[in-house]
């Protein structure tokens, strides 16, 4: 498009589409084909141009990319500045505590399993795979503990310091796993999911005409 060397690049996100210069090959129906990514394109229609990244999350492809690291801005930084809070990380202990029929279910799925054909070697990978993170916190009783234990401390929080605590965001492993926990706050929580306007009732009707009813909870 130009090979002027006066244009400048910027890009948000830079980690995300901006890093991927070079080609893939794709196995299509038609066989093998040479892709390129944005930043390819980009870099071919403006070969001269000066680029600049803007990214929270760096890594060594982006540095590859870039170059050097010109200026950094701090959660520290931040935080002074009183843009953002700090982050405190309280730890939660939800114990998970597997049955002795749950056990034997287990035991005897991998006797079939080795009964009908799979090998030692396959039956301990998929023991393995079974017991990975996502099966530990999807299991209901943790998911109830989690839940129930999300409710009390965010109550407490917001009894304590309303002029701080607000919102909050709840984050899991994958999106089966927040359904269920989402559910299991409906359980817990029931009024959070009660489209009001608001808790307060210090407000005038002009104020409260402006608002629109939501959920504490939303997913």
């Amino acid at each position: 498009m130009s090979e002027r060397n006066n244009i400048i690049c910027i890009s948000d996100e830079a980690h995300r589409t901006q890093t991927n210069t070079g080609s893939k090959l794709k196995y299509t129906d038609k066989g093998v084909e040479t892709t390129y990514g944005f930043a390819h394109y980009l870099r071919d229609a403006f070969p001269n141009a000066t680029y600049a990244g803007f990214t929270g999350t760096p890594v060594d492809e982006t540095i590859h990319v870039f170059g050097d690291i010109v200026d950094s801005y701090t959660m520290k930084e931040s935080t002074d500045d009183g843009i953002t809070v700090r982050i405190s990380y309280e730890p939660r202990l939800a114990r998970v505590i597997i049955s002795d029929e749950q056990t034997d279910e287990i035991d005897k799925y991998y006797n079939e399993a080795t009964e009908a054909g799979a090998n030692e070697e396959q039956v301990e990978a998929s023991k393995r795979a079974m017991s990975k993170m996502t099966q530990i916190l999807s299991h209901p009783d943790r998911i109830k503990k989690v839940a129930t234990d999300i409710a009390d401390h965010y109550d407490k929080l917001v009894s304590e310091k309303p002029e701080i605590v607000q919102k909050a965001m709840i984050v899991c492993s994958n999106r089966e796993h927040a359904y269920k926990v989402y559910h299991e706050l409906k359980n817990v929580r029931p009024e959070w999911f009660v489209p009001k306007k608001t808790d307060r009732d210090d407000l005038t009707d002009v104020e409260l005409e402006k608002l629109q009813e939501l959920t504490k909870v939303n997913i």
